[in-house]
């Protein structure tokens, strides 16, 4: 997947609970996975961040903070749809509880 060109996106319901960011990570993957599948997006990538370690490591730009206001852990995800579906997708991410942080 080409991160230059997916979207981003934080969930923002999970912000600070490790088992819900956990519990979140595998039910939008299950989601994500279904639509990768059916050839709706060309990839997609869920991050659990824990720390500043991981915002650095994953090289995170701090877009995030919006939704978190500095609280830790949380999902960050990178989506890549085909032009075709953008609008249908963020609406389904948004139906997800995630916001998106590249606007």
């Amino acid at each position: 997947m080409n991160n230059e060109f997916a979207y981003e996106y934080v969930h923002s319901q999970s912000v600070g609970n490790l088992e819900k960011c956990r519990e979140i990570i595998k039910n939008t993957d299950e989601k994500l996975e279904q639509l990768y599948n059916i050839h709706n997006i060309r990839g997609y990538q869920l991050l659990l961040i824990k720390d500043d370690t991981d915002i650095e490591e994953k090289l995170i730009e701090p877009k995030f903070e919006g939704v978190t206001m500095g609280k830790l852990p949380f999902v960050y995800s990178f989506v890549q749809p085909f032009n075709d579906v953008k609008s249908d997708f963020n609406s389904l991410m948004e139906s997800l509880q995630y916001k998106r942080v590249d606007d």
